[in-house]
């Protein structure tokens, strides 16, 4: 399948309001994502573009859970002390932090735990290549 070539403009419009997602561009541009990224490497003004898009949305997750802890704190203020504070949901937010801002410290984490037989523990052996097994 050949795709359709596209202009530098037509890829500034696609980038615009995209949130940075380039399946989203794309997508808007009927081509592949591979084909963005290409554009991308190609045109400097597009990727210019692509990270200030990334960076606007980027600043507007972080304003988000800025400010749903903002009303959180003042939920708990207004409460009287027989009341529960409401849950403050920015879930979205974060899940775009942890991909797109990245460059900013947000990362995915996980946590893997390892336990033997009905959670038990494990055994485990090092091995040093190079050394003599016993002579540690």
């Amino acid at each position: 399948m050949r795709e359709i070539k596209r202009t530098l403009e037509e890829v500034l419009k696609a980038i615009e309001g995209s949130g940075g997602i380039k399946a989203t561009i794309a997508l808007r541009l009927d081509v592949s994502r591979p084909t963005v990224d290409s554009y991308l490497k190609r045109w400097a003004t597009a990727q210019e573009a692509y990270t200030q898009e990334t960076e606007t949305n980027t600043d507007i997750a972080e304003s988000i859970i800025l400010g749903n802890m903002q009303a959180a704190l003042q939920q708990q203020r207004d409460l009287k002390k027989d009341q529960k504070p409401a849950i403050v949901e920015s879930g979205d937010a974060w899940k775009y932090l942890q991909y797109k801002g990245r460059d900013r410290g947000y990362t995915p984490t996980t946590r893997t735990e390892v336990t033997g037989a009905d959670g038990g523990s494990v055994r485990m052996t090092q091995i040093i290549e190079g050394i003599p097994e016993g002579s540690i």
